[in-house]
Protein backbone atom coordinates (compact mmCIF):
# COMPACT_ATOMS: atom_id res chain seq x y z
CA UNK A 1 0.00 0.00 0.00
CA UNK A 2 2.67 2.60 0.89
CA UNK A 3 4.51 1.85 -2.37
CA UNK A 4 1.50 3.01 -4.39
CA UNK A 5 1.39 6.22 -2.34
CA UNK A 6 5.09 6.84 -2.95
CA UNK A 7 4.62 6.52 -6.71
CA UNK A 8 2.42 9.61 -6.70
CA UNK A 9 4.07 12.42 -8.56
CA UNK A 10 5.77 15.35 -6.93
CA UNK A 11 6.62 18.30 -9.10
CA UNK A 12 9.70 18.97 -7.00
CA UNK A 13 8.52 22.58 -6.74
CA UNK A 14 6.43 22.29 -3.59
CA UNK A 15 3.61 20.08 -2.50
CA UNK A 16 1.64 18.06 -5.03
CA UNK A 17 -2.06 18.96 -5.30
CA UNK A 18 -3.19 15.34 -4.88
CA UNK A 19 -1.10 14.50 -1.80
CA UNK A 20 -4.01 14.50 0.68
CA UNK A 21 -6.29 12.62 -1.73
CA UNK A 22 -3.65 9.94 -2.19
CA UNK A 23 -3.09 9.76 1.57
CA UNK A 24 -6.85 9.36 2.03
CA UNK A 25 -6.82 6.55 -0.54
CA UNK A 26 -4.04 4.86 1.44
CA UNK A 27 -6.13 5.19 4.62
CA UNK A 28 -9.13 3.65 2.84
CA UNK A 29 -7.02 0.67 1.76
CA UNK A 30 -5.80 0.18 5.31
CA UNK A 31 -9.35 0.27 6.65
CA UNK A 32 -10.47 -2.32 4.11
CA UNK A 33 -7.60 -4.57 5.18
CA UNK A 34 -8.80 -4.38 8.81
CA UNK A 35 -12.17 -5.80 7.74
CA UNK A 36 -14.05 -4.38 10.73
CA UNK A 37 -17.82 -4.20 10.46
CA UNK A 38 -20.45 -2.88 12.86
CA UNK A 39 -21.81 -6.38 13.43
CA UNK A 40 -18.38 -7.75 14.48
CA UNK A 41 -17.00 -4.75 16.36
CA UNK A 42 -18.59 -5.99 19.60
CA UNK A 43 -15.92 -8.73 19.62
CA UNK A 44 -13.22 -6.07 19.56
CA UNK A 45 -14.93 -4.19 22.39
CA UNK A 46 -15.15 -7.39 24.45
CA UNK A 47 -11.43 -8.00 23.94
CA UNK A 48 -10.64 -4.46 25.13
CA UNK A 49 -12.85 -4.96 28.19
CA UNK A 50 -10.98 -8.17 29.06
CA UNK A 51 -7.58 -6.60 28.40
CA UNK A 52 -7.62 -2.79 28.86
CA UNK A 53 -4.00 -2.51 27.67
CA UNK A 54 -5.28 -3.30 24.18
CA UNK A 55 -6.83 0.16 23.93
CA UNK A 56 -3.55 1.85 24.83
CA UNK A 57 -1.76 -0.30 22.26
CA UNK A 58 -4.34 0.55 19.59
CA UNK A 59 -3.88 4.27 20.27
CA UNK A 60 -0.10 3.84 20.14
CA UNK A 61 -0.35 2.07 16.80
CA UNK A 62 -2.51 4.90 15.45
CA UNK A 63 0.09 7.47 16.50
CA UNK A 64 2.87 5.38 14.92
CA UNK A 65 0.86 5.12 11.70
CA UNK A 66 0.55 8.92 11.55
CA UNK A 67 4.30 9.27 12.02
CA UNK A 68 4.89 6.67 9.31
CA UNK A 69 2.55 8.54 6.96
CA UNK A 70 4.38 11.81 7.64
CA UNK A 71 7.64 10.12 6.61
CA UNK A 72 5.95 8.79 3.46
CA UNK A 73 4.82 12.31 2.58
CA UNK A 74 8.32 13.67 3.16
CA UNK A 75 9.72 11.02 0.81
CA UNK A 76 7.11 11.52 -1.86
CA UNK A 77 7.25 15.31 -1.80
CA UNK A 78 11.02 15.57 -1.44
CA UNK A 79 10.65 17.40 1.86
CA UNK A 80 13.17 17.71 4.64
CA UNK A 81 12.81 15.34 7.57
CA UNK A 82 10.46 16.81 10.13
CA UNK A 83 8.60 19.09 7.68
CA UNK A 84 5.55 20.27 9.61
CA UNK A 85 3.31 20.14 6.53
CA UNK A 86 3.85 16.39 6.22
CA UNK A 87 3.07 15.86 9.89
CA UNK A 88 -0.09 17.98 9.76
CA UNK A 89 -1.34 16.25 6.60
CA UNK A 90 -0.94 12.87 8.31
CA UNK A 91 -2.65 14.15 11.47
CA UNK A 92 -5.61 15.63 9.58
CA UNK A 93 -6.23 12.45 7.60
CA UNK A 94 -5.72 10.38 10.77
CA UNK A 95 -8.31 12.45 12.64
CA UNK A 96 -10.76 12.00 9.79
CA UNK A 97 -10.17 8.24 9.79
CA UNK A 98 -10.86 8.07 13.53
CA UNK A 99 -14.07 10.11 13.36
CA UNK A 100 -15.28 8.20 10.29
CA UNK A 101 -14.63 4.94 12.14
CA UNK A 102 -16.61 6.18 15.12
CA UNK A 103 -19.56 7.10 12.91
CA UNK A 104 -19.31 3.83 10.99
CA UNK A 105 -19.41 1.75 14.18
CA UNK A 106 -22.45 3.50 15.67
CA UNK A 107 -25.48 1.25 16.06
CA UNK A 108 -27.96 1.76 13.25
CA UNK A 109 -25.43 3.12 10.77
CA UNK A 110 -26.18 2.00 7.22
CA UNK A 111 -23.37 3.78 5.36
CA UNK A 112 -20.12 2.08 4.45
CA UNK A 113 -16.91 3.29 6.05
CA UNK A 114 -15.73 4.51 2.65
CA UNK A 115 -18.88 6.60 2.13
CA UNK A 116 -18.47 8.21 5.55
CA UNK A 117 -14.75 8.73 5.11
CA UNK A 118 -15.09 10.30 1.66
CA UNK A 119 -17.86 12.60 2.91
CA UNK A 120 -15.59 13.80 5.72
CA UNK A 121 -12.56 14.20 3.43
CA UNK A 122 -14.75 16.28 1.09
CA UNK A 123 -15.91 18.46 4.00
CA UNK A 124 -12.30 19.00 5.11
CA UNK A 125 -11.27 19.92 1.57
CA UNK A 126 -14.17 22.39 1.32
CA UNK A 127 -13.20 23.88 4.66
CA UNK A 128 -9.50 24.30 3.96
CA UNK A 129 -9.91 25.66 0.44
CA UNK A 130 -11.81 28.64 1.85
CA UNK A 131 -9.18 29.54 4.43
CA UNK A 132 -6.72 32.18 3.33
CA UNK A 133 -5.78 33.99 6.54
CA UNK A 134 -3.70 32.73 9.39
CA UNK A 135 -4.78 33.41 12.94
CA UNK A 136 -3.96 36.97 13.87
CA UNK A 137 -3.05 38.06 10.36
CA UNK A 138 -5.10 39.90 7.75
CA UNK A 139 -6.49 37.93 4.82
CA UNK A 140 -4.15 39.75 2.48
CA UNK A 141 -1.12 41.85 3.26
CA UNK A 142 -1.69 45.60 3.39
CA UNK A 143 -0.48 47.51 0.34
CA UNK A 144 3.07 48.80 0.68
CA UNK A 145 3.44 52.33 1.96
CA UNK A 146 4.42 54.83 -0.72
CA UNK A 147 8.04 55.93 -0.53
CA UNK A 148 8.48 58.99 1.63
CA UNK A 149 10.13 62.00 0.04
CA UNK A 150 12.85 63.99 1.80
CA UNK A 151 10.61 66.99 2.47
CA UNK A 152 8.04 64.83 4.26
CA UNK A 153 10.79 63.15 6.26
CA UNK A 154 12.31 66.51 7.27
CA UNK A 155 8.89 67.90 8.15
CA UNK A 156 7.99 64.91 10.39
CA UNK A 157 11.29 65.12 12.23
CA UNK A 158 11.16 68.89 12.78
CA UNK A 159 10.44 70.19 16.31
CA UNK A 160 7.11 71.67 15.20
CA UNK A 161 5.96 68.30 13.80
CA UNK A 162 6.96 66.52 17.01
CA UNK A 163 4.99 68.97 19.13
CA UNK A 164 1.93 68.60 16.95
CA UNK A 165 1.97 72.24 15.82
CA UNK A 166 2.28 71.47 12.14
CA UNK A 167 0.19 73.71 9.92
CA UNK A 168 -0.87 70.68 7.82
CA UNK A 169 -3.71 68.50 9.10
Amino acid sequence: MPRRFLTGESTGRGLSPDRVTDLATLAEARWRALDIAPDTVHELFQAVEKEPRLLARMLELGFEAEQFDARLIEQRENLHSGDLRAEVAAQVVGAIVRTAAGEFLKPGNTDTFIEIFERRIGAARDLFVTQTALMGTPASPPPPSPPRNRAATRRSSSPSAASGSSSRP
